[in-house]
């Protein structure tokens, strides 16, 4: 009997995703209704088993399948088509994230349309605007930052879209000197490879900073692959392979987060040994 039971509840599964008439959708609705109370009439008999075990996920299945139906017809409900895209953002930037959905099958009403940041609701203010599918930051700060996400709602239930992260640009830099009449004094011994720094700790930020080191070769400041035995590193240090008394100069380094925040340092390195 429980073979049969499962094999009743396997070809449910297989039934049409959507009915075709009224008529069959009834006879469809009372089988699954039929076939709901067999399962949940065996399943009071089973002791634990495999067996009680497939048959509760037919009965699982069954009652899905029963409230998803709905006036003769299985409903579909409401998705995210557009979700809002995030970013990196200056300070004071307005910034316009749009979301979209569809109903869900069978609903003609356009959806409603609700806005969360950081998962709480957000009304008409709090420095953002709301219209409809569109939500507006007139001036981006820190408490505007944010996750965003929006909630769709039809007749058909509520959906939520995947998360946008609005970020600020931000930058931290401790430059030990931002003078280049008075600019920090670093040693090196010749022949040990060693590295200087103008910002202790190193810069932080949004998006991750880079630092761009130059050297005062005649009266400007040029590209660094000018001098020799140096190589800047990931971490914004400036390395010195082996070096030497060509590399006792002037050296400013350029701290950049995106394409709105920079800071100046100098560095006048000395070579002993």
């Amino acid at each position: 009997r429980v073979l049969q039971e499962e094999k009743v509840c396997s070809e449910t599964r297989h039934a049409p995703r959507f009915a075709g008439d009224r008529e069959k959708a009834a006879k469809r609705s009372k089988s699954l209704k039929a076939t709901m109370a067999v399962c949940k009439r065996r399943r009071s008999k089973l002791g634990s088993t495999a067996a009680q075990f497939q048959i509760l996920l037919c009965c699982l299945f069954l009652t899905i399948l029963q409230v998803a139906t709905v006036s003769g017809q299985q409903t579909l409900l409401p998705s995210i088509t557009q979700h809002p895209v995030g970013g990196i953002f200056a300070q004071d930037s307005t910034v316009e994230l749009n979301c979209e959905a569809s109903s869900g099958h069978g609903d003609e009403t356009p959806p409603t349309y609700q806005w969360v940041r950081d998962n709480t609701l957000l009304g008409g203010d709090g420095g953002v605007t709301i219209s409809g599918n569109s939500l507006v930051i007139q001036s981006l700060n820190v408490e505007t930052s944010g996750s965003y996400a929006c909630l769709a709602t039809s007749n058909l239930g509520t959906v939520i879209s995947a998360a946008a992260e609005v970020q600020l640009i931000t930058l931290e830099a401790n430059i030990l000197s931002n003078s280049e009449s008075s600019s920090h004094s670093a040693s090196v011994v010749a022949g040990i490879p060693d590295s200087i720094s103008c910002s202790s700790p190193p810069a932080t930020g949004i998006p991750s900073p880079e630092t761009v080191w130059k050297v005062m070769l005649g009266n400007s400041y040029l590209d660094i692959a000018g001098s020799p035995n140096t190589l800047p590193g990931i971490d914004g240090r400036l390395y010195f392979l082996q070096p030497s008394e060509a590399n006792a100069k002037l050296y400013r380094c350029e701290v950049i987060a995106g394409d709105e925040l920079d800071m100046f340092g100098y560095v006048q390195l000395s070579v002993t040994g």
